[in-house]
């Protein structure tokens, strides 16, 4: 939006105001397309998006957002919470798992041959 110094998102086709997510999110989101830009070299082919909670994401909007993903056909959805230092990982099927500090993420049938503990994506 010109002239205007917040940030926007468009959700279901309506604007909303969002509040900048900081450098502690920013730094979770580089360490971890780090980690897997490096798997997908290897890998060959893939693509690849993050999801780490704002501060001003709501519960709501997170499940939304993941149900959206999750409906157009991804594979596998991790939603990273700064704060609590931990990782849902979310499958197609509606199983979801929360993973925390020196637990490994890794999900072969999607990732093959990528892990990472969770504590090494907030060692920024």
């Amino acid at each position: 939006m010109p002239g205007k110094d917040m940030r926007y998102e468009l959700v279901h086709g309506e604007l909303y105001e969002t509040i900048p997510p900081g450098a502690f999110h920013g730094a979770i989101a580089v360490v971890l397309a780090a980690l897997i830009r490096d798997w997908l070299k290897q890998a060959g082919s893939g693509y690849v998006g993050v999801e780490v909670v704002s501060p001003g994401e709501t519960a709501t909007d997170v499940r939304e957002n993941v149900r959206d993903l999750l409906a157009a056909g991804t594979s596998l959805v991790w939603v990273i919470y700064p704060r609590s230092r931990e990782v849902i990982v979310h499958h197609p099927d509606g199983t979801a798992k929360a993973y925390r500090d020196t637990m490994v993420l890794a999900s072969p049938e999607v990732l093959p041959g990528f892990s990472c503990t969770v504590a090494a994506l907030f060692a920024a």
